[in-house]
């Protein structure tokens, strides 16, 4: 069942957030630190959007949290950037999520809703993102110093 996360929440995301961190972020030498986490869940579910799924255990086994912003270039174009999307839950879930995402963004008057993905899973997903008509427009890159 899909909710809108409260603060409450926190305590039983924190498992999938460190999953989806080792599996996604760790690889490019990232630390996991679990206050900051808390730290930014907070800030996301007061001032963002954030949804989650609960499986039928109770445990939440996907996520979609993001913040609502003005571009940088013009400030009339308003951006919702998705910060944590990931889901180890039952195939569309996924979707789901992102759907409940962008309608919630498009009622607090969001223009675009814009997301990072880790290389290897745009590649796997490049035909779901391309048909929930999104597209490609930039490249990441990361270097530890």
């Amino acid at each position: 069942m899909i909710r809108t996360m409260i603060f409450d929440d926190i305590d039983r995301a924190l498992p999938l957030m460190k999953r989806s961190f080792k599996k996604n972020i760790r690889p490019y030498a990232m630390t996991w630190h679990e206050k900051s986490t808390r730290d930014t869940a907070v800030v996301l579910i007061s001032k963002g959007i954030s949804f989650y799924n609960e499986a039928n255990d109770s445990e939440i086994d996907a996520i979609i949290s993001g913040m609502i912003i003005p571009s940088m270039f013009d400030k009339s174009t308003i951006l919702a950037q998705i910060l944590i999307w990931y889901t180890e839950a039952q195939s569309g879930v996924g979707v789901k999520l992102l759907k409940m995402f962008e309608r919630e963004a498009k009622i607090r008057g969001a223009h675009i809703v814009m997301f990072g993905s880790p290389a290897e899973i745009v590649r796997e997903n490049h035909k779901v993102y391309t048909r929930l008509g999104y597209k490609g427009i930039e490249a990441q890159y990361i270097k530890e110093l």
